[in-house]
């Protein structure tokens, strides 16, 4: 477990959450645990420590949000009469599945203020959490203001400086065509154009109704405005609107709309029986991938009739036809089986019913749970959707048992979800399988309050933390690099991300109630060393007995790298980032420790700074076994002469250093051996120089998640093949990548040995590389020697599948043809299968067999030597296998 890796077994409290009886020592009897730790801040060398009082009464403490400015007016003059609004914002606040799974919120937004002669305001609230604020101003005959100002601590007092309130006009009139016919239904938004102050709406927008005419929903600031009517051709006003009255009527003409000629498909959705099924959903399967992760994109729904009219996207402008597949809950994918050309009529697609599914709940002690809602939650190849975790089914259920007529032959992961919503099953997988009835048994844990004392290493009490009960939104055990969300939104992010299910703060000595139900999902997320994240997990059974968890305050490693003159290179090399980021240094968990990285993922984004005389220091650090490394922000390629943000370059400092609890580590870094020196590279390609990109590495050993650590350079050698850069010194294999078109041919890479920098004295160091390159055009044939078209073969050198040394094979062209170009030698053609040319399909065919495994989609058609310079075409036909399924 996670939480074991801080464990001091030397402490005389308990672990595991088992009790550890201490000899004379008062709370004998309480239960003790040490659990991880959290990231520091940067600018904090050791972690900061609440006042705890001398008495055992709790202190109150004053959580209220301070919000302070001034309004004013476009001149920046003192604007008093200002009404000023606090909003809070948790999207899901007022949605059904938020109020089964969270309860009703209860914050509720303070009342608002209005500033005085001096344009000045303050306001008081309750800042609750997992919400974000924005304030808004306004004032009759203005135009409303919003500043964001996102989530706010509490007891913060933030002045929001000026916030300027402008006016304001009425806009309204009436859209008609060159006929004088009004347009129904017509988007009507105004533009701004040129600067206004910050927070000010910049647009106004309205809608026309039955006789043409549209009111913008709130005032338009005055100034200069671009009209624009999507899908329309303006024709008067022939310029820009300019708004200066508090009243203006406008008549807007437009050309006609013109005649839409793309081309469509209709047809129906029918069941088994050929009955019309309503509300399926169509999709084009060429485009954008869909709910079940095939691959498509829901063009139309049916009508009440189950028929559908399909007109082809934009995306597939120049696809004479399309796959088409239907999807309706509870029953099974269809797809048809060929391609539909555009412009088809009466084309039926018929949707087979998924099987019933029964779903049995019960609680821990064996009775059944007869109030609850079911989140089944499909598994998905690529990304997640909201839905997939939406709560079904909710209400009573007599006997525990829920009968669910029909269900989508899938594999998911089903959970429980008990009126209330902080009571939870773990997650349970279901497999679906067509025709076959499915059932699934289902444990849910009652919720439970459990008295908890959180202590830091020394044994005081930690007032005012805030102790956050987390859940994995895939049903797995919580991790300590993933990332904690608002409930809201965790259904939307991948699942590595964790669900905040309810926070609590400790009171003024370290103690605090929480309530949760005992399930491998779950974890208290507390603020450990340097407060970065640390998870406290298993959660024993609620007991009456106090729970007491221990924040261990870690260990500092200090140290100063050496010499002057390395660090100097990298003052010359390195570039703040958008965070202002230059130069830091990060630690990797060794041992049992793999995935650790320190600053922690939750933390800051890189790492602890290095001061300009090469000094660090990093506190609170978990104790353990450690791998420091070094890095540094470099610009990325120059786009337009802009520098397109920033990449990292990094080297390790200490292969390995142990933390110990409450030590400091002193090290010594000498990077003698890594100074840069000036080199010269001089390439040719089959003996003639070019311009190519080399792309260059260095390896420095192993990360301890067994992967090569490596720094990266990059440089483009001028028509002559010439380059000239500073690198530090070491070995370090040099690739070219040969410009073709449209895809680059990456070439097996040569390895040159830089000396160190003292080596400059003599003149920098050379390199003629010379590589050898070949081109071999291919024309790929099918079993009956017809052209394979569309079909993107795969190759590779046998024992390797990295570094082939080859170009991205596009595509085969109509004719068959591709072109094979790199490094010469022996290499593999592998293609896939002719039922398997679309990924989609192969994730399909894996649904319905359970023992797939991912090489089947590829057969290994042959093997051919790729000589030097450009061969003559070669044709390859396949074998009859390609054209078969796997067995």
């Amino acid at each position: 477990m996670l939480w074991s890796l801080w464990q001091d077994d030397s402490s005389p409290q308990g672990v595991l959450g088992l009790p550890r009886h201490e000899s004379g020592a008062p709370g004998a009897d309480r239960r003790a645990a040490h659990a991880p730790a959290e990231t520091p801040s940067k600018s904090a060398i050791s972690p900061a420590r609440a006042e705890v009082p001398t008495d055992s009464s709790p202190a109150a403490f004053d959580h209220s949000a301070v919000l302070r400015g001034r309004a004013v007016d476009r001149q920046g003059d003192p604007l008093a009469g200002v009404e000023v609004n606090v909003v809070g914002n948790r999207p899901a606040d007022q949605s059904e599945q938020f109020r089964i799974e969270q309860g009703r919120s209860d914050w509720q937004a303070p009342e608002p203020v209005v500033a005085g002669d001096d344009g000045r305001f303050e306001i008081r609230f309750e800042a609750a959490a997992l919400m974000q604020f924005h304030v808004r101003c306004g004032a009759e005959g203005r135009v409303e203001t919003r500043r964001f100002v996102g989530d706010l601590e509490p007891g913060v007092d933030r002045d929001l400086g000026d916030l300027a309130v402008v006016s304001g006009a009425e806009v309204f009139g009436i859209v008609v065509d060159a006929s004088g016919r009004p347009v129904v239904g017509q988007s009507v938004r105004m533009k701004h154009v040129g600067d206004l102050p910050g927070g000010v709406r910049r647009s106004g927008q309205a809608s026309t109704g039955l006789d043409g005419s549209f009111r913008c929903r709130e005032l338009v600031v005055l100034g200069v405005h671009e009209l624009q009517l999507p899908g329309r051709e303006i024709i008067e006003p022939a310029d820009r609107v300019q708004i200066e009255e508090t009243q203006v009527e406008l008549r807007i003409v437009v050309a006609d709309a013109a005649e839409d000629l793309r081309p469509t498909i209709t047809g129906k959705v029918v069941d088994e029986l050929g009955r019309p099924v309503r509300g399926a959903e169509v999709f084009a399967v060429d485009a954008e991938p869909f709910f079940l992760g095939f691959g498509g994109r829901p063009v139309d729904g049916v009508d009440g009739q189950g028929r559908f009219e399909l007109r082809r996207p934009d995306a597939l402008v120049h696809e004479s036809e399309t796959v088409l597949s239907a999807f309706k809950e509870g029953y099974a994918v269809a797809r048809l089986p060929a391609p539909v050309a555009w412009g088809s009529e009466d084309v039926t697609i018929r949707l087979e019913a998924g099987p019933p599914l029964e779903i049995r709940v019960r609680w821990d002690d064996g009775g059944p749970v007869e109030s609850f809602g079911v989140v089944l939650a499909p598994e998905r190849a690529r990304s997640i959707s909201s839905r997939d975790f939406a709560v079904h089914h909710h209400g009573e259920h007599p006997g525990g048992v829920l009968r669910i007529e029909r269900v989508t032959p899938w594999t998911y992961s089903v959970h429980a979800v008990v009126a209330g919503g902080r009571t939870k099953s773990g997650g349970t997988p279901l497999v679906v399988v067509p025709g076959r009835p499915a059932a699934v048994d289902l444990v849910v844990h009652r919720v439970g309050t459990q008295e908890i004392e959180v202590v830091d290493g020394a044994g005081e009490p930690m007032a005012d933390v805030p102790v956050e009960l987390v859940r994995q939104v895939s049903g797995a055990e919580p991790a300590l690099q993933m990332r904690v969300l608002d409930p809201s939104n965790a259904r939307m992010e991948p699942t590595t991300s964790l669900s905040l299910e309810q926070v609590w703060r400790t009171d003024a000595g370290g103690r605090a109630q929480v309530e949760y139900a005992p399930i491998d999902a779950i974890a208290l997320r507390l603020p450990g060393p340097g407060h970065a994240p640390m998870l406290f997990q298993p959660l024993p059974p609620p007991s009456d007995v106090p729970l007491r968890i221990v924040v261990p305050t870690g260990g500092t490693l200090r140290g100063r790298i050496e010499p002057a003159a390395f660090r100097a290179w990298l003052d010359e090399e390195a570039v703040e980032d958008d965070d202002g980021e230059r130069i830091d240094v990060s630690l990797l968990g060794l041992d049992g420790m793999e995935g650790l990285r320190w600053p922690a993922a939750l933390g800051p984004r890189h790492g602890f700074p290095v001061e300009p005389d090469g000094r660090f220091e990093i506190a609170g650090i978990p104790p353990g076994p450690w791998r420091a490394r070094l890095t540094w922000r470099v610009p990325r390629a120059e786009t337009d002469g802009r520098r397109a943000g920033t990449s990292g370059r990094s080297v390790p400092l200490i292969d390995r250093v142990t933390i110990r609890e409450g030590e400091t580590h002193e090290a010594a870094i000498d990077l003698s051996e890594l100074l840069p020196a000036s080199v010269g590279f001089q390439i040719t390609v089959q003996g003639v120089a070019r311009s190519v990109e080399l792309r260059l590495h260095r390896d420095f050993g192993l990360l301890p998640n067994g992967e090569p650590e490596r720094m990266f350079l990059r440089g483009q050698t001028d028509a002559s093949g010439a380059l000239q850069m500073r690198m530090p010194a070491g070995a370090w294999m040099v690739r070219p990548s040969v410009p073709l078109e449209r895809v680059q041919a990456m070439l097996l890479p040569r390895q040159v040995d830089v000396a160190p920098a003292p080596g400059d004295v003599a003149g920098p160091q050379h390199f003629a590389l010379d590589f050898a390159f070949g081109e071999q055009p291919i024309r790929v044939l099918a079993p009956d020697g017809t052209p394979v078209i569309k079909v993107q073969p795969w190759f590779v050198r046998p024992g390797s599948e990295t570094d082939n040394g080859l170009a991205y094979v596009l595509e085969t062209d109509a004719e068959g043809r591709t072109l094979v170009a790199g490094s010469p030698g022996l290499v593999k053609m592998r293609v896939p299968r002719r039922a398997f040319g679309d990924w989609q399909e192969w994730e399909r065919w894996k649904q319905a067999h359970p023992d797939a495994r991912d090489d089947q989609r590829w057969l290994e058609a042959c093997e051919l030597t790729l000589g030097a310079g450009r061969a003559d075409e070669l044709e390859i036909q396949l074998p009859a296998a390609w054209a078969e399924l796997p067995e």
